[in-house]
């Protein structure tokens, strides 16, 4: 139950290699464009950004250690979806920033369902023992 073979960890490190460098663009965008100001929750997403980057990083040399940052992009765009996109949707529309942002975070939300180890994940995050 413990064994990951060597085709998930190989998709797991491309997956986080292309997280990182996705990541890092995202972030660097204003930088390269010309705009250097980091004000509010531009310069915080801004810092989540290239935390995310970094840790992704790690994620290419140790993959399975890293999966927690995996599930923690599973939850936060599940909620997303959930509890602020369908209910918008519902009363009356998306507006223009969630609809462009729509198509990106359900293609990750997919591709990061389909990368991840769920039977490592439910033997060694979500089983319970009783003796330490």
């Amino acid at each position: 139950m413990n064994h990951v073979g060597k085709f998930r960890l190989t998709a797991l490190r491309v997956f986080y290699f292309f997280t990182a460098v996705s990541f890092v663009i995202l972030a660097s965008f204003d930088f390269l464009i010309g705009d250097t100001l980091s004000e509010g929750l531009q310069g915080i997403l801004r810092a989540v950004f290239y935390a995310v980057a970094l840790l992704s990083a790690v994620g290419v040399l140790h993959p399975l250690k890293m999966l927690p940052l995996l599930m923690f992009s599973v939850a936060w765009k599940s909620v997303w979806l959930l509890a602020f996109v369908i209910p918008m949707y519902a009363g009356g529309g998306l507006d223009t920033p969630t609809e462009n942002s729509l198509l990106p975070a359900l293609s990750g939300l997919v591709v990061t369902l389909s990368v991840i180890p769920w039977k490592y994940i439910m033997s060694h995050y979500f089983t319970f023992k009783l003796n330490p």
